[in-house]
Formats: C-alpha cells, structure tokens, sequence
C-alpha cells in the first residue's frame, strides 16, 4: 500500500484521505454507497487502458484541487502467494503527476490469518510498518518505469524482511 500524500497544515488528517479500490466492489452494499458519499476512485480492469488512464488523471485534477492525500495499492489486486505482484503503472503515473511524496506502508499479514481472495480472515497479529516519504518532485515521466521497479523492490526486501 501506498498514500501519496499533500502536505496540508492546520486540516484534519481525517478529511484528506481518498482511496482507490476495484469497480468490482461498487456491487458490494454498503461498500458502494459508501464508497461513493466518502469520493472513491473506482478503477476499471487493465483490459481498458483508456479508461484507467481518464480515472488516473480525474484523480489527479481532483487531487490537486481538493488537497487531499490517495491511499492505492500498486499491485491493483490481492497477491495471495506471499510475494510481492507485479506494480501497475497508474499509481506512479499519478505521483509523477503531482510531485507530491509516496508514503509507503507495508502490511504483514500472518498466514494463518490471511483470507487470501477471500473474506474470512482468521485471527492473529497484524503489523503495519509506515517506511519513510519517496520524494518525488523531480519524477520524470520517462523514469516511470524505472521508479515503478525501484519503489517494488523496496516492497520486495520489506517482504523478506518483515515475513521471515
């Protein structure tokens, strides 16, 4: 998971939070009507770049204009096997956009407690590990990818580091 992040003084830190989560789960009462009142950006599936694209960028207007910070997941999707996924474009495109820091956080779920794509989570001990701000004000589009895989591998050794 990752916030990008505006740096807003004297605004609550409760009201400058948006999210980023699947359209799938827009069928999923309450969590659509929800999602809507609090301003969830709903993602379409990578088969429709174009549309993705739009997403990405009415985030960023909205962002810009708003000042609010974005919670996003990189990977787009659950990983179930215990690795680190595959990076989408999207979020990085967005913070290069923006220029505003990427706060990462990576969460380690046990196991044994991890539901997988599913909703039963099992009891255990979740931890949160908050890494320090990715400066970004100097992103170029044409590194893109380069951040993209550099910002994963940090994920990758935060993985091995904090699962073993």
């Amino acid at each position: 998971m990752m916030q990008i992040r505006t740096l807003a003084s004297g605004v609550s830190e409760r009201a400058l939070k948006r999210f980023f989560l699947s359209g799938f789960l827009r069928k999923l009462l309450p969590l659509g009507l929800i999602g809507y009142l609090i301003g969830i950006f709903w993602t379409v599936p990578q088969s429709f770049p174009e549309k993705r694209t739009e997403i990405f960028k009415r985030a960023a207007r909205t962002l810009r204009r708003t000042g609010e910070s974005v919670y996003l997941s990189p990977e787009g999707e659950r990983v179930t096997t215990g690795e680190i996924g595959h990076f989408n474009k999207g979020a990085f495109h967005l913070a290069t956009d923006l220029r505003l820091p990427i706060v990462p956080f990576f969460i380690a779920v046990p196991r044994k407690a991890d539901p997988g794509k599913g909703l039963n989570a099992r009891a255990g001990t979740v931890h949160v590990y908050v890494k320090p701000a990715i400066d970004t004000s100097d992103w170029k589009l044409e590194d893109l990818t380069a951040n993209k895989e550099r910002i994963r591998g940090m994920f990758i050794g935060w993985n091995k580091e904090h699962r073993s």
